[in-house]
This record gives structure tokens, C-alpha cells and sequence, in this order.
């Protein structure tokens, strides 16, 4: 196997993250919306919700930001068999379609509830009950690339006395019933999850969201979850229009929330010509925002 330039960039970066947070405590374990930095493990937004049965998704172009994962299962579970994702954060394709992807892949769902079933212990910066036998298990079956990594990840960081984790990099997040995706919800569904990930296809480029303009094409479906929140209010409101305008087919639709209450509604209702739908979700209290590009006839 040859391995790109690339690629030993980002172990490099991932190497040089991970001494920074347990070695040195230079940096915080949370989201710097940068292109090395730690990731959301699994989704604290009501995906079930947002995903519902009144928005298809088979035979339907799909772009979304990547992030941890479950968003993109919804959607193939509902029906999607080919998504393209982005994500300013270079660690997540490892992660996602890596590890997580895998992991769904080739363990049981009990076996698969148990991985994710860990604790984490903020003050001392430390995780507890990693299931490490499974971990590994996942890594050595992931596609060549994505296992070389991972491998490379922790043969490195036991070097300097560390027993590294795919998780060591994950935000403190609970899973909860309004935030657990259908796949979870029971063993029959993790296995049509399963089935159906023999039959699609999930690409990913590492993008800011300022790009998708310049890297993307057009889609009937767009999903930014909350990233409009961390954007200025007039460039967020010229940032939204140019997707809308460049990346949406007529009729195609784009979907994002407020999940920190960050985000200012003038920006929702900025973009000339476009359907507004906006639901509430009240548990955990998010709102979430629609655009539909008419089709002119």
C-alpha cells in the first residue's frame, strides 16, 4: 500500500493534537472548527426529526457536512444511497466512514451499543470503560487506508506512554432518547441499516463551508446543521444565498439548525424567492430551518 502525502499529514496532525491535549494541556478537548481538532462522536441534535418521513431521499443527489456520522445513517436508512459530505475537519473522514462506518458494518448491535457505551471524566480529562478489544477489532477490519492510520495512531502515541483511543478525540456528548438515531432504535433497524450500507456510497472532501461553491456541484438536498450559527450575520446572510443559488437544484431543499441560539432569523429570511419551512423541536429546544427552491415552469 502506498500512502500519500496527505495522509501522513494528518497522522502527523493527529499525533501532534492528541500530545497537545494529554501531554502538554496546551489545548481543550471541545470544537475549534478547525482542520485538526477534536469531533462530535455521535449527533446532539433530534435527527429522527429533522430527517422525517415528509422529506425523500431516494434517487435524490445529497450533500451534507459529515461531522459524526448518525445524520448521514438516517439518511441512508430512510432511503439515500449516495451522499457526498464535507467537513473543515480532516480527522473526521478517519472517524466517520473509517471507524464509525465500519464499526456498523461488522459488529453485532449489541456489540455495537457496548463500543459507544463510555464515560468521560471532564475534570480529569480522562475516559473510562473504552471497550478496547472491540476498538480493535474495527480497526483491523476497516478498508487498508483507514486501518494504516489508526494502527499508525496508536504504535506511535504507545511510544510516549500513551494507550490511545479513537475516542480520545471525541466531545463529551450523551446519548439520549431525542438525540439517538433510528438505526439504535433497534436491533431490526441496525441490520437494515447494515444491509443498506452494502449498496451505498458515502465521498467525502475536506472543505469549509465558504468552498462548497468552488468544490460541489448542484443537489436536491443540503444538510449544514448548525455552522451558519458561528458565521457573522451579513456574511452568513451572502454565505447562505450563494449555496442556495449555486449548489441547489429548483426544487431541491436546504436544511440547517440553531442548535447554540446563535443564529439570527434575518438570515433565514434574507434569501429572495426561496420557501421558508421552520420547525421547532422542543426537546432539546432547537429550531429547524428549510429553503425549497421553487421550480420555475
Amino acid at each position: 500500500m502506498v500512502i500519500s502525502e496527505q495522509r501522513q499529514e494528518d497522522l502527523h496532525k493527529a499525533i501532534d493534537l492528541y500530545l497537545k491535549i494529554y501531554q502538554e494541556g496546551k489545548v481543550e478537548l471541545k470544537s475549534e472548527f478547525s482542520k485538526y481538532s477534536g469531533y462530535y462522536y455521535i449527533t446532539n441534535e433530534p435527527i429522527r426529526d429533522i430527517f422525517d418521513i415528509r422529506t425523500k431521499y431516494e434517487n435524490k443527489k445529497i450533500l451534507s457536512v459529515l461531522a459524526g456520522g448518525d445524520h448521514i445513517f438516517e439518511m441512508i436508512f430512510k432511503g439515500a444511497s449516495n451522499v457526498d459530505t464535507f467537513d473543515i475537519n480532516a480527522l473526521l473522514e478517519y472517524y466517520t466512514i473509517g471507524f464509525k462506518k465500519r464499526a456498523i458494518e461488522c459488529l453485532a448491535y449489541q456489540e455495537y451499543l457496548d463500543l459507544f457505551d463510555f464515560s468521560y471524566d471532564g475534570l480529569e480529562n480522562k475516559y473510562y470503560n473504552i471497550k478496547t478489544e472491540i476498538e480493535d477489532y474495527v480497526v483491523k477490519n476497516m478498508d487498508e487506508e483507514y486501518s494504516w492510520f489508526w494502527k499508525e495512531v496508536k504504535r506511535i502515541l504507545k511510544e510516549y506512554g500513551y494507550e490511545a483511543s479513537v475516542f480520545h478525540f471525541a466531545l463529551n456528548i450523551k446519548q439520549k432518547d431525542f438525540n439517538k438515531p433510528s438505526f439504535l432504535k433497534s436491533e431490526d433497524n441496525y441490520k437494515i441499516l447494515q444491509n443498506k450500507l452494502k449498496s451505498t456510497t458515502i465521498n467525502f472532501q475536506q472543505a469549509n463551508i465558504i468552498e462548497l461553491r468552488i468544490k460541489f456541484p448542484k443537489y436536491d438536498l443540503i444538510y449544514l446543521s448548525n455552522i451558519l450559527d458561528y458565521r457573522e450575520q451579513e456574511y452568513a446572510k451572502t454565505l447562505l444565498t450563494d449555496i442556495y443559488n449555486n449548489n441547489l437544484y429548483k426544487n431541491g431543499q436546504i436544511i440547517f439548525t440553531d442548535l447554540c441560539s446563535y443564529f439570527d432569523e434575518e438570515i433565514y429570511e434574507s434569501v429572495p424567492g426561496a420557501e421558508k419551512i421552520k420547525r421547532w423541536f422542543d426537546n432539546p429546544g432547537l429550531p429547524c430551518y428549510g429553503l425549497k427552491k421553487r421550480r420555475i415552469k
